[in-house]
């Protein structure tokens, strides 16, 4: 039996202070500097440039590697975004990434010249692609990686992956603190070597990394792990089976304190639900850093409560699109004119004839 120790986990929400805004359909096909805009995966307001960048995870399929930048303004009918710029981005050799070799997931501005994006890696490409943090320079050209740890490269026995990240499970998520002292990342679902993924009938462990500044760079000197799910049922058990959940995004509020995504995909339903939880990482948290695998092992949780159900909001959405797409950006906007700072989400539209890029903006009452 797994020795785990709880911290406090309520699902009962805090009482949010968020208010719909404004939802965005951007139109598919759409062509930006002959790249084909879509599977937005993450995204950031650059304050200094009044700019929303936006990474692609497309896998540097149906154009070359990418992220970009929207102009940002407000108008009567709210705020708006206007695709701007698609910008390449490049190898360490100054070349294109090959298709399958980087499947980039969120984005961060470094500082005035750079940003930072998270790679969930490859298992299933002809060359095993383990998970990345790259610094690109805003033109896209390749600067440097940080370090990851080795536990989460992909190890393979007997044809089998026994430990590392899971196929498309891997970094989702990076965020820095306010100070820029700290850098978050981390898995969607659990290691292979952690236990089983998210269910119906159990939580998974998803380790956060917690990177900090050391001179120039960023070092992964902690782990902390948040407890995923278990995926509730919608409506019947039975419609629930084969619901995949996962940590799309998390955004630090402090060192210490996180608003963490969570997303499940209901597929005999065809439906995705979204929530954000207040996470905080308390003084004895456990840093599970130098355990390998943590099945069997004792260790704290991060403490966990539901901040808002985006669920929510759906009657706020326009009545030809009220439903949430395949949300997995999250964000904070810029200012509205009356000084409240907004929250932004997008979807990844997987380049589907389905589905849409979906920006859902929401503005912030006070403080998160």
């Amino acid at each position: 039996m797994k020795k785990l120790i709880f911290s406090l986990l309520s699902l009962s929400a805090f009482g949010h202070n968020l208010s719909f805004h404004k939802q965005i359909i951007l139109e598919q096909g759409l062509k930006v500097q002959e790249t084909l805009l879509g599977g937005l995966s993450g995204i950031r307001y650059d304050v200094s440039k009044n700019l929303l960048y936006a990474v692609s995870d497309d896998r540097a399929r149906k154009s070359p590697a990418r992220f970009y930048t929207f102009d940002v303004f407000e108008n009567k009918n709210g705020l708006n975004f206007k695709v701007k710029d698609a910008i390449i981005l490049k190898t360490g050799k100054g070349t294109n990434y090959r298709k399958g070799s980087v499947d980039f997931e969120d984005i961060e501005i470094l500082d005035e010249n750079n940003v930072i994006i998270t790679s969930e890696g490859n298992l299933m490409s002809r060359y095993v692609q383990p998970p990345r943090v790259i610094v690109f320079e805003k033109s896209g050209k390749y600067s440097k990686d940080y370090l990851v740890d080795t536990k989460f490269k992909p190890h393979r026995e007997n044809g089998h992956f026994v430990s590392g990240i899971r196929d498309n499970l891997a970094f989702e998520p990076l965020s820095f603190t306010p100070d820029k002292q700290h850098l978050f990342t981390g898995v969607e679902d659990a290691l292979q070597q952690d236990g089983p993924v998210a269910s119906t009938r159990t939580h998974s462990n998803v380790r956060l990394i917690r990177y900090t500044k050391t001179g120039s760079g960023y070092s992964p000197n902690e782990e902390f792990v948040y407890p995923l799910g278990p995926i509730s049922n919608i409506e019947t058990t039975v419609q629930s089976l084969a619901a995949q959940s996962g940590v799309p995004a998390v955004l630090a509020l402090d060192k210490n304190n996180l608003l963490v995504m969570e997303r499940t995909y209901y597929p005999l339903q065809n439906r995705t639900t979204v929530q954000l939880f207040k996470v905080t990482i308390e003084e004895d948290t456990t840093n599970v850093q130098g355990m390998h695998s943590l099945i069997d092992k004792k260790f704290k949780y991060v403490k966990k409560k539901l901040f808002v159900n985006f669920d929510e909001f759906l009657p706020k959405l326009s009545k030809d699109y009220r439903f949430l797409d395949n949300i997995e950006g999250l964000a904070l906007g810029p200012n509205l004119r009356n000084g409240n700072q907004t929250l932004i989400i997008v979807s990844d539209d997987n380049f589907n004839k389905g589905q849409r890029t979906q920006f859902i903006v929401f503005e912030i009452k006070g403080k998160l």
